[in-house]
């Protein structure tokens, strides 16, 4: 048995799309189509350029509304995740407000053993594919769908984030940076996290989360406070948690950047306007 590291990414918000009566079948499956084409093409593009620049390559399985990811290694992981959770932020930009459904995706990052058995599928079709099975499997689907956190969220374990040895960044040892050399330039990209005290409920926790937000922040552009205002008016009631969550990351990653030596007026109607969608 192989020790893995493995990601569980879920797309919230597509039993509701289902479910929902208000809407005919043929406008299910073309929001569904339009949800699913483009965060396919995101993950694609995220997981080839990662297994060009990384020794260790990423297995990736998907299956309804779920993906899954397992590596030896965990910097490729966290390199690749970080990269599919900004490119469907972006894609929502795409979606026009008549268009009541954006998803949100959230991912669990976890540890442990995994078995590569012969997929029934792939037996039958003759097609050679794999099912993963085992712990490393089980404890990333429980970091993300048992966590009770809600919003775009990419949640650590803690044997995960001890793994990463990232560096304490405040006296507080809530924030914390962990510096990856992607290129091979010495020139490394810094990544940050958060230690997630507690869930939605109020019960304590023992998870971190990668601010994956910090990059696109980091820009000075603010592009990402008009996409989240963008999308806003068309996330129904019942996913108004995950907007206020997805605001609180995209705030925690401005307040990470220098942006506001460079533009403060700008830097704080940016923080005023996410501040105003967390309340």
């Amino acid at each position: 048995m192989e020790q893995k590291y493995c990601v569980f990414i879920d797309v919230l918000g597509t039993k509701n799309i289902i479910q929902q009566n208000k809407y005919f079948q043929d406008t299910k499956i073309s929001i569904l189509n339009s949800i699913f084409s483009d965060l396919a093409s995101s993950v694609a593009t995220a997981i080839e350029d990662t297994n060009q620049l990384f020794t260790k390559k990423i297995f990736i399985r998907s299956f309804s509304d779920s993906i899954y990811l397992h590596c030896d290694e965990l910097e490729p992981l966290i390199y690749a995740t970080d990269k599919i959770f900004n490119a469907a932020f972006n894609m929502y930009s795409n979606f026009t407000q008549k268009e009541e459904y954006t998803p949100f995706i959230r991912a669990g990052i976890a540890k442990g053993w995994v078995v590569d058995f012969k997929d029934i599928g792939g037996i039958i079709n003759k097609t050679g594919e794999v099912n993963p099975v085992g712990l490393g499997v089980v404890n990333a689907y429980e970091t993300s769908e048992k966590s009770n956190l809600s919003g775009m969220r990419i949640i650590l374990s803690m044997e995960v984030f001890n793994d990463l040895q990232a560096n304490p960044i405040d006296t507080s040892n809530i924030h914390y940076k962990k510096e990856i050399d992607i290129f091979h330039s010495n020139v490394p990209t810094p990544y940050y996290l958060k230690q997630i005290s507690e869930d939605r409920c109020g019960n304590p926790t023992h998870l971190y989360e990668l601010i994956w937000s910090y990059q696109g922040m980091n820009t000075c552009t603010y592009d990402y406070v008009d996409k989240i205002k963008g999308i806003a008016p068309s996330i129904p009631d019942a996913a108004k948690k995950h907007l206020k969550a997805t605001a609180q990351v995209l705030l925690d990653g401005l307040l990470l950047t220098d942006c506001n030596s460079q533009a403060g007026n700008k830097f704080s109607h940016a923080r005023n306007q996410l501040e105003q969608l967390i309340k």
